[in-house]
């Protein structure tokens, strides 16, 4: 794959598991856009 493929790639990803996470309401509260940021955190934690 291409890197430039795998950059898109990986960039969906991320947008795809920080949208779930954001959805995500525990007791009420959920993390809504920041879900995102977090879930670049785990994604770029792993890809490293």
């Amino acid at each position: 794959m291409s890197d430039i493929a795998l950059t898109v790639s990986i960039l969906a990803l991320v947008a795809v598991v920080g949208l779930f996470i954001g959805n995500v309401k525990f007791r009420g509260i959920g993390l809504g856009i920041g879900g995102v940021l977090f879930g670049g955190i785990i994604v770029g934690h792993f890809v490293s």
